[in-house]
């Protein structure tokens, strides 16, 4: 089992936009461009409420979470972070604009 240095190392080798699709770039599967909303699941309540506001409906139910981990989070490292968002930088100023 390779630790996660490594991993990123060995991504870096990898085909990120045509290669195997689990490590591919999110932004080959989806055509950003003609979206007018991506929500995050991070704040996927936020962006729920914000949806059904847009659309001008109304709801009185509350968003029900299951099947929530309650292990302890990854956290990469900085560095980790930002070799991470080098490799996946289009996805990142697609889906994370006001981060890039």
């Amino acid at each position: 089992l390779m630790d996660f240095d490594n991993f990123i190392a060995w991504l870096t080798d990898q085909d990120l936009d045509y290669g195997d699709p689990h490590f591919r770039k999110q932004i080959h599967f989806l055509d950003v461009h003609k979206m007018d909303f991506i929500g995050q699941l991070e704040h996927f309540e936020r962006d729920w409420n914000g949806v059904v506001n847009q659309l001008g409906l109304e709801t009185t139910e509350q968003l029900v979470h299951r099947n929530v981990t309650n292990s302890a989070s990854f956290s990469p490292t900085t560095s980790q972070a930002h070799r991470i968002a080098r490799l996946f930088a289009e996805d990142v100023e697609a889906f994370y604009p006001s981060e890039f």
